[in-house]
């Protein structure tokens, strides 16, 4: 769960280093494949606790599949998050959700499953 804390904190420092003032709340996504599994459910929490912690909002969002996975990207750009962390449903979603998260400037960061290529 460390490292989940890190991967949120280094992506609000990420985002608020890049922003000079920041007029409303830090938002980050979180989202994952499973969210009835406890291993997501256990992320989720500590996310919330990071988030408490070191004051951003965490958007939460099931992402069981690749359909859901860029919606949910869209989603999170239009509530003006600034980055997010993903669980993939598939990993060679990766140039996908990374290209999604370039177009709207915002910072990823993969968790659990690493990001592939279409090859594999």
């Amino acid at each position: 769960m460390a490292q989940i804390t890190k991967a949120l904190a280094a992506i609000g420092l990420a985002a608020v280093m890049s922003q000079s003032a920041m007029a409303e709340n830090l938002k980050l996504g979180f989202l994952v494949k499973q969210p009835e599994e406890p291993w997501f459910q256990t992320e989720w929490k500590f996310a919330d606790k990071a988030g408490k912690d070191l004051g951003f909002e965490v958007i939460k969002i099931a992402v069981p599949d690749g359909e859901k996975t860029l919606n949910a990207i869209d989603s999170l750009a239009a509530s003006g998050a600034k980055g997010f962390v993903i669980c993939t449903p598939d990993p060679k979603l990766g140039s996908a959700i990374v290209a999604k998260a370039r177009g709207y400037d915002m910072k990823v960061i993969a968790v659990d499953d690493q990001f592939v290529n279409a090859k594999g």
